[in-house]
């Protein structure tokens, strides 16, 4: 019995347990790729060397400027069948006259999405954390929703995709894949 406690204490404290997506994982970003992740100043002159932290006031602010506007709030790393590569909403967007904006709502497997960098040219955002004062995942993403979408606070956020199409700063539609071009 002894020898079976001795175990299981040598077997739980070896494990390294890490539960990715509760918070924004922002102590799990490598030193090289913190360095890439800076405050949005300017929606100007932006480069893809960059990972720039975004309010939903200043990306709403940046949707009245355009006719027509994706954003797409992704999880690095997600493997759902609604998950694509970033190039296919690149492409999409080219193709329809969008404007892009792709918004990470984390760090975790941050290195999946760099790693795909040779294929888009498109500026990466990230929620700013900062901004919300919050670091828990579920809490920051539904204040910038509310932001992005002028959602009063108390009021429901639509959950039918994570896909927001619009025009100008008006939401037209929801989605949980773009639609066939």
């Amino acid at each position: 019995m002894k020898k079976i406690v001795f175990f299981l204490i040598v077997l739980v404290s070896s494990c390294s347990i890490q539960v990715n997506g509760y918070s924004d994982d922002f102590n799990k970003v490598s030193v090289e790729n913190k360095a890439k992740i800076v405050e949005l100043k300017s929606f100007e002159a932006l480069s893809p060397d960059y990972i720039y932290k975004i309010s939903g006031k200043q990306l709403r602010a940046e949707l009245s400027k355009h006719d027509k506007s994706i954003v797409y709030v992704f999880k690095n790393g997600c493997t759902s069948d609604y998950c694509k590569p970033m190039m296919h909403y690149e492409t999409y967007a080219k193709k329809n006259g969008y404007q892009l904006f792709l918004v990470m709502n984390g760090y975790a497997h941050l290195d999946d999405t760099l790693g795909q960098r040779n294929s888009f040219e498109s500026p990466l955002y990230v929620i700013n954390t900062n901004y919300y004062q919050n670091r828990i995942r579920a809490t920051y993403t539904k204040l910038f929703l509310q932001d992005v979408l002028a959602i009063q606070s108390g009021k429901e956020i639509p959950e039918n995709g994570n896909i927001y199409i619009f025009e100008g700063d008006v939401l037209i539609k929801e989605t949980r894949e773009l639609p066939q071009y």
